[in-house]
């Protein structure tokens, strides 16, 4: 699932949920999706952020349509200029959470 948000007509940011192997980090995801890397991934390792994207894990997300995989969080800034990564790191985590507690998580 993808979401755009745009500015004058011109995309601005794209959040994103992923399936994605269980065993995979957050890393490994972050190298699959433009505008995320090079990151700095947090101590826990539930997020990898820079200043135009970022990547998180959800924690307690598990479906029969998925097995074996991990939900995982993308945004990816795309508004030109802007690059911010205390904002990014903010972000992720609120919209990881957001997730987690809602019906895309069962």
């Amino acid at each position: 699932m993808r979401c755009s948000v745009t500015v004058d007509d011109k995309v601005a940011l794209v959040a994103g949920q992923i399936w994605w192997d269980k065993d995979e980090e957050v890393s490994d995801v972050a190298a699959a999706h433009a505008k995320v890397n090079p990151g700095t991934v947090t101590g826990s390792g539930k997020y990898l952020y820079s200043g135009t994207g970022a990547v998180g894990r959800t924690e307690g997300c598990e479906t029969s349509e998925h097995p074996g995989q991990a939900l995982f969080t993308t945004l990816q800034l795309y508004a030109s200029g802007r690059s911010d990564k205390a904002a990014m790191k903010s972000l992720i985590a609120d919209y990881t959470t957001s997730v987690e507690k809602s019906g895309a998580c069962a």
